[in-house]
């Protein structure tokens, strides 16, 4: 898998983020740092605060000062590439220039420190390191998903994935079926069933039991459903996130090639069921997520 294809599924979060660092940059050299001087200060000689911190507050001081202003603008070059739709070298650089010059200017115009030429250098440097390491990141293939390498990484992606299809919820204009009609209607298109007992390798039957209960939850939000022209039916939308709150109990997940238990579990088996009855009907499938494996195959059904 492109390393990229996966960064990119993740641009929410990496401009949550990078939001997050801007303030803290801004924190650290305005607002909180930054104090006033009788007079502005600007100083152009190259490298000569470094040499006079190092002269008069000894080798440690001058190594954090210095590696200082190159460590704060690396997450800038890293996370900038990957929010651009099209990214390049000279592009990241120069915005990372910028903004270090926009610092600069504001502690020179309102006299919140010292205008230094080192450290629009040292900036400048900063960003470009955090590109290398971008493209370093980039070039990196991943034989499966990111998810799956931490337990971290995968309650990661699922908040990702909850909060972007939340997002678009708000702000797209898509038109989602909600109206519930309670009379049967005239004509019946298809019908199907599917077993709700089923026994799955070694695990207790109580999460079989548990998932009808689920099951009986989430029809409530289904049942009767008017799908007009225009609309959407989205399963994920009319049931919403699953929890305890709600009164959903522990019923079998299927994640990462393993099936465990997990709140809300078993609501495949009727989003699986709308699937298999919109095949037989007029309806048009915009969108279909499936298990990672399929503990129950077609064989013998």
């Amino acid at each position: 898998m492109n390393t990229k294809t996966v960064l990119n599924k993740l641009k929410p979060f990496v401009l949550f983020i990078f939001v997050i660092y801007i303030a803290i940059v801004l924190n650290l050299t305005i607002i909180r740092f930054g104090r006033f001087y009788p007079e502005r200060q600007l100083n152009l000689l190259l490298f000569a605060d470094l040499i006079e911190t190092y002269k008069r507050y000894g080798f440690w001081s001058f190594t954090r000062l210095f590696f200082g202003n190159i460590g704060w603008f690396i997450p800038f070059g890293f996370l900038l590439p990957l929010l651009l739709k099209k990214e390049s070298f000279f592009k990241v650089v120069v915005m990372g220039f910028m903004f270090s010059f926009a610092i600069e200017t504001i502690q020179f115009i309102f006299r919140k420190g010292v205008a230094e030429l080192d450290d629009l250098i040292l900036n400048t440097i900063g960003v470009a390191i955090g590109y290398y390491f971008y493209k370093l990141l980039v070039s990196c293939r991943m034989n499966r998903p990111l998810s799956s390498y931490n337990a971290l990484f995968y309650h990661v992606s699922i908040f990702l994935r909850r909060f972007t299809r939340n997002i678009n919820w708000i702000f797209n204009s898509q038109k989602f079926a909600k109206k519930i009609e309670h009379n049967a209607l005239k004509y019946r298109v298809y019908k199907h069933q599917s077993v709700l007992i089923r026994k799955l390798g070694g695990t207790d039957l109580i999460f079989q039991r548990n998932k009808v209960d689920n099951l009986i939850i989430a029809i409530k939000k289904l049942n009767g459903i008017i799908v007009r022209p225009g609309e959407t039916f989205s399963f994920c939308y009319l049931v919403g996130h699953p929890t305890k709150k709600k009164g959903y109990k522990e019923g079998i997940l299927l994640c990462n090639g393993e099936a465990k238990p997990g709140i809300g579990g078993g609501l495949c088996q009727i989003s699986n069921l709308i699937h298999w009855l919109c095949l037989h009907s007029p309806l048009t499938i915009t969108e279909r997520h499936h298990h990672s494996f399929d503990p129950f195959p077609d064989e013998g059904r």
